[in-house]
C-alpha cells in the first residue's frame, strides 16, 4: 500500500504539472487546426478547390513550388532546385512574344511584368525526361507568386507549356 501526502510544495508542483498538461493539449489543438488550414491552402494552391484562381499561384517555399508542379503532372526533384534572377525584357522581339504564348498555354502571362526582375526556379522533372533529354520544369516567381511556368528539354532546348493533366474519364 502506498500513502501519498501533499504539502504546499507538492501542491505547487501538482499545479505546475496540470498547467503544463493543459498547455500541451492546447498546443496540440492549435497545431491540428494549423495543419487542417494548411491542407486547405494546399487545395487552393493545387487548384483542386473552386476558390483557386488561375494565375494566382502563391508560393512561399520550394515545397509549395513542388506541390504546384505535382498538381500539373510534373514530378519535381527538389534536390536539383536552382534559382537565378532574370529580367523580363521591356521590349519584346518576335521570339519572346512566341515564348510568352507558351507561358499563356500554362494559364499565365508575362506581359504585366515587363522590365521586372524575377526569380527563375529550375527543377529536374524525372517523369518528363528521356534517355537523351533531361527535362526541367521552370517556374518564374515574382513576389511569391508564380507568373510563368514551362518545361525545357536539355540539350535539345525544346520549350513546351506546363499544362494540367487531363481529368480521368468519369
Amino acid at each position: 500500500m502506498f500513502v501519498f501526502t501533499m504539502n504546499k510544495n507538492g501542491l505547487k508542483k501538482a499545479a505546475v504539472v496540470v498547467g503544463c498538461a493543459a498547455l500541451l493539449v492546447l498546443s496540440a489543438v492549435v497545431v491540428s487546426g494549423a495543419v487542417k488550414k494548411g491542407d486547405a491552402k494546399t487545395t487552393a494552391l493545387t487548384g483542386t478547390s473552386d476558390t483557386a484562381k488561375p494565375g494566382k499561384i502563391k508560393v512561399k517555399t520550394t515545397d509549395d513550388m513542388v506541390t504546384y508542379l505535382v498538381s500539373m503532372g510534373v514530378e519535381a526533384d527538389i534536390s536539383t532546385a536552382k534559382v537565378d534572377k532574370v529580367k523580363v525584357p521591356k521590349k519584346w522581339d518576335d521570339s519572346f512574344v512566341a515564348f510568352n504564348e507558351v507561358i499563356k498555354q500554362s494559364g499565365l502571362d508575362l506581359s504585366k511584368y515587363k522590365g521586372k526582375t524575377v526569380e527563375k526556379w529550375d527543377f529536374v522533372a524525372p517523369n518528363k525526361s528521356t534517355e537523351t533529354d533531361t527535362v526541367s520544369a521552370i517556374l518564374l516567381v515574382y513576389k511569391k507568386q508564380v507568373i510563368g511556368a514551362y518545361l525545357i528539354g536539355r540539350p535539345s532546348g525544346e520549350v513546351s507549356a506546363l499544362t494540367a493533366p487531363a481529368a480521368p474519364p468519369a
